[in-house]
């Protein structure tokens, strides 16, 4: 017994030096700070009103793009041609399948490989509905209370409007960059890109096929702090989801409500929906978390540092940890989520006959799901 418990003590020494070792050898990954660039003089009130404007444009991307209003698309151009005026005299425009826009702005040496900045120009639809829900009108592009409030605020007009208001104010201090810049703003970058996006990159691959950087939206600065840190901390993301949506549908006898089945197609659609959320897909760490967790490990307390930088023996405490929350449960796993339900159209029949073709989505990230039953 006695050396049975020295065994055990000399076993727990080796793991806690190996814990040890591994946190301090653990490299500081954070960079060091760079001199800020020279102050370029914007006015904050007019660049707010600008996106305030083009937040009016209800550039809503369909699914089915012949479902696609694209009037309010041609009016945001227009509406950017007149208050960008230097950015459309200087820089060369380019519109691929109509919509989509690339401006190339030249640099002085043309030796270097170009910049790229993306952006797009489209929203996502609001649910019929739901105005009422809204704080304020989801195209009136209102400032209250130091917000200003629209779609497109976040995602993604705020990015094409900021980086037109920056080459702008360059073009009006006399800047030209050394390396040719060149912004990139698709139109239906909500509904898979195909003909923003995807024609963009193609038209890009021929005249620009090497780039120094590509720099598209990302994350957020997260004030309220993370893993234990007080400061912000800025996501940036490196790698994007992709998703895939499946169908699932049942037909079942038709029938009064009052003499059902032991079994209903309802209740087939939804034992499927049941056993599919019961049953999630494993969560990895290995998808970009793990690397996040080293980059911040450095400036985490030392408890929590110990931990992130032994990820092979507290893997499944974080796992738990992270999957407690929506946001970190995704960073995880391929997710999923049944988001349509559709079968019969009266309280008391039971759905008979075939219905109009149903998703559920899933990705290597994420899965949402459109079902029907009949």
């Amino acid at each position: 017994m006695r050396r049975f418990l020295l065994f055990l003590l000399c076993a727990l020494l080796g793991l806690l030096a190996v814990l040890l070792v591994n946190t301090l050898r653990l490299p500081n990954h954070q960079l060091a700070p760079v001199p800020a660039a020279p102050a370029v003089a914007v006015s904050p009130d007019s660049a707010v009103a600008h996106l305030a404007g083009a937040l009016r444009f209800a550039t809503v991307s369909r699914t089915l793009y012949s479902e696609t209003d694209t009037l309010p698309f041609g009016q945001l151009q227009a509406y950017l041609r007149r208050t960008f005026p230097l950015v459309h005299q200087q820089l060369k425009l380019q519109k691929v399948n109509r919509y989509g826009l690339l401006y190339e702005w030249p640099g002085t040496d043309p030796t270097l490989k170009p910049l790229l900045l993306l952006a797009h120009q489209d929203v996502v639809p609001v649910l019929p509905g739901t105005d009422s829900q809204w704080t304020r009108p989801p195209f009136a592009g209102q400032q209250a209370g130091g917000y200003l409030y629209g779609r497109g605020a976040l995602d993604d007009k705020l990015n094409v409007v900021g980086q037109l208001e920056a080459v702008e104010a360059l073009l009006r201090a006399g800047f030209r960059p050394r390396r040719t810049v060149l912004l990139a703003f698709g139109h239906d970058e909500e509904t898979q890109g195909r003909r923003g996006a995807a024609a963009l990159a193609a038209v890009l691959q021929k005249q620009h096929p090497q780039l120094e950087l590509v720099l598209d939206e990302g994350g957020l600065v997260k004030a309220d702090g993370v893993a234990g840190l007080t400061r912000p901390v800025a996501l940036v993301g490196v790698s994007e989801k992709g998703y895939l949506s499946l169908e699932l549908s049942a037909t079942g006898q038709g029938g009064h409500s009052s003499m059902p089945p032991a079994l209903t197609s309802v209740g087939r659609v939804a034992a499927a929906v049941a056993r599919l959320e019961a049953q999630p897909f494993p969560a990895r760490l290995d998808g970009g978390v793990s690397g996040l967790l080293d980059y911040l490990a450095s400036a985490v307390p030392f408890g929590k540092r110990l931990v992130f930088a032994n990820q092979w023996l507290f893997g499944s405490l974080i796992k738990n940890s992270l999957a407690a929350t929506p946001s970190g449960n995704a960073a995880l796993r391929t997710t999923t989520a049944p988001t349509i339900f559709r079968g019969g159209d009266k309280d008391n029949v039971l759905p008979i006959g075939p219905q109009p073709p149903s998703t559920f989505a899933c990705c290597p990230a994420t899965r949402s799901a459109r079902l029907f039953a009949a």
